[in-house]
């Protein structure tokens, strides 16, 4: 089956913020309420070990998901990495919230970061959806890890 490329309303420019802050909160309770990020941890843990990098670039993040979920199982692990946050249109309030629980280990980024032109200055362990399908298509080696 072919790629398709399609699109998600709260991604165009035009798009309510408050529908489109709305819709990222819907989608993290709806991963809390039912531990979407668990089969995440491991696969992620893995390519971490394997990068050495122990900081995750999260891009499009959107309200932030399952990242403190996933930050929090992997530091129960003992394994302490550190997150940033990013999304085009960032979910300002939810970022606060989720860097208030865990202010040493997860941050984020107030400017709007495009994730098909990623800014050279932001290093780290580069995860977004992208990568994950070209993972489920290629293996962990297309994991792209920038220095």
């Amino acid at each position: 089956m072919p790629r398709l490329q399609l699109f998600e309303l709260e991604d165009l420019s035009w798009f309510p913020t408050t529908i489109r802050d709305l819709a990222t909160d819907y989608l993290e309770f709806m991963e809390s309420r039912f531990g979407l990020h668990k089969s995440v941890v491991k696969v992620l843990r893995r390519a971490l070990e394997r990068s050495t990098v122990w900081h995750v670039v999260d891009l499009c993040s959107g309200g932030g998901g399952p990242v403190m979920a996933i930050y929090e199982d992997l530091l129960a692990d003992g394994f302490p990495v550190k997150f940033t946050l990013t999304d085009k249109y960032p979910n300002i309030p939810a970022f606060r919230r989720l860097a208030a629980r865990h202010p040493s280990g997860i941050d984020y980024l107030i400017e709007s970061v495009d994730a098909t032109k990623v800014p050279t200055t932001l290093t780290g362990f580069q995860w977004h959806d992208r990568l994950r399908a070209d993972r489920r298509r290629l293996g962990e080696r297309s994991i792209r890890i920038s220095p």
